[in-house]
């Protein structure tokens, strides 16, 4: 059934009694001082579905137990596509229980409601380790596009430094950051990989996000040659997560080249001296993502010492 305000109490309940039992969970894997610290970020994130008016949550309650599918209907992503999109934020459920019929109900449920919300798109971003939960969204005409690989290397002050070249942002930037981000993303990204969608609004989201990012003030790094920018690499400090771990993260977010100045290193400059910017500023560990099949960007994350530490599978849906 939908989730609702009135059923708080007994959802609540629920949901402390099953998150132990989850062991899908991308953050029980990185490093923290508090060894607990994923399932208190793990309640956080689904107190925020159970109240975020852009979520929708469906429930069951067996045993005590929660069986929950939570989606998110982005207002922003239908501005810029123009059609309904959702995407499959969470199943949870216990682990050594049998939730095949329940979840299944409640895939079922979801996706009916968001076809009759008019919602035209649906991706899913599951836990590679979750098979029951990724046969079930194939089940139901979910396909494979894209393996996420979730990495975390610790800052060192003897190794990480930062390059001559390489500097924050000035305000000045902005039109070069933006033209960078709207040309030279991986194309082997899910949405560039699904023929669907058209490759020229999917470039301006990816200038979208980045005046996003400089609109929040996030720190941006970018790298010159020849007095002009090559590359920009924007990063944020983790504090939700640092809080709950005891242990201070920064997260990369997103990296651009311009594609004429690709193959002289930059770019290997520049994501060494953002991990050196973050460490500088106090973080002990820096996380980031990326697309399994983006092999230079496997390569740069171990030559920094990145280690995975979860993957996640991504799937799409068009109703």
């Amino acid at each position: 059934m939908k989730y609702s305000p009135d059923m708080h109490d007994d959802v609540r309940e629920a949901i402390a009694k099953t998150i132990p039992q989850y062991i899908f969970d991308q953050y029980r894997h990185y490093p923290a001082a508090d060894s607990d610290g994923w399932r208190h970020f793990l309640q956080n994130r689904v107190d925020d579905l159970l109240t975020n008016e852009e979520a929708l949550v469906f429930i069951e309650i067996s045993e005590g137990f929660i069986y929950l599918v939570g989606c998110k209907v982005p207002r922003w992503d239908e501005e810029h596509f123009g059609f309904g999109m959702a995407k499959v934020d969470l199943l949870l459920y216990p682990a050594d229980r049998y939730p095949n019929a329940i979840m299944g109900r409640l895939l079922d449920e979801s996706i009916a409601f968001l076809r009759n919300a008019n919602v035209r798109f649906v991706s899913s971003h599951i836990s590679g380790e979750d098979l029951l939960g990724l046969h079930l969204l194939e089940d139901r005409g979910f396909r494979y596009y894209q393996t996420t690989v979730y990495s975390v290397t610790q800052y060192n002050a003897s190794v990480d430094s930062t390059d001559t070249s390489v500097r924050l942002w000035r305000e000045e930037d902005l039109p070069a950051i933006v033209d960078i981000a709207r040309r030279n993303q991986f194309v082997g990204g899910h949405f560039y990989s699904d023929t669907r969608f058209d490759r020229k609004r999917v470039d301006m989201m990816y200038e979208k996000w980045i005046r996003t990012s400089w609109s929040n003030r996030d720190p941006i790094a970018v790298i010159e040659e020849n007095d002009k920018i090559a590359g920009y690499f924007a990063f944020v400090f983790d504090d939700a997560w640092s809080r709950v771990a005891a242990t201070k993260y920064a997260r990369m977010t997103s990296l651009a080249m311009d594609s004429s100045v690709r193959k002289k290193g930059l770019g290997m400059r520049l994501f060494g001296s953002v991990i050196a910017m973050a460490g500088q500023c106090g973080a002990q560990y820096i996380s980031s993502e990326y697309p399994l099949k983006n092999y230079p960007s496997g390569r740069v994350h171990t030559k920094h010492r990145f280690h995975a530490v979860h993957e996640k599978v991504l799937s799409h849906l068009w109703l």
